[in-house]
């Protein structure tokens, strides 16, 4: 069973500028299969130091930890996201798909944007 969850956003990024991102999960065998998503930063005194909304602006709003979940996956589909980050440094993102109810990990990237 191939499950694939991806995180597209800018590499490189300077500060104040915002940018179009997406978080996609993709499955081929079992598209019903309940799953989340999660997102983490690798260092969480950066959460202050950069905006994460869904396209229509709502905002995504990390736990103390430095984690989001996505409760409900709807596979073969993006979210729309637009991130903004303000102030310069390296921003390590660990994205996570994961069983609904187990916890275990289906698919897993990690990705770094450089903000100057």
């Amino acid at each position: 069973m191939p499950y694939c969850v991806s995180l597209k956003e800018p590499l490189d990024i300077p500060v104040g500028e915002s940018r179009q991102a997406q978080i996609c999960a993709f499955e081929v065998d079992e598209p019903e299969r309940p799953a989340q998503v999660l997102v983490s930063i690798g260092d969480q005194s950066q959460l202050d130091d950069f905006k994460l909304t869904f396209a229509d602006g709502t905002p995504i709003i990390f736990n103390e930890v430095g984690v989001y979940i996505f409760p409900e996956v709807i596979f073969n589909t993006c979210a729309n996201l637009i991130v903004t980050f303000l102030k310069p440094g390296s921003y390590e993102f660990t994205v996570s798909l994961q069983e609904q109810g187990t916890n275990i990990t289906l698919d897993q990237e990690v990705t770094i944007t450089s903000v100057y």
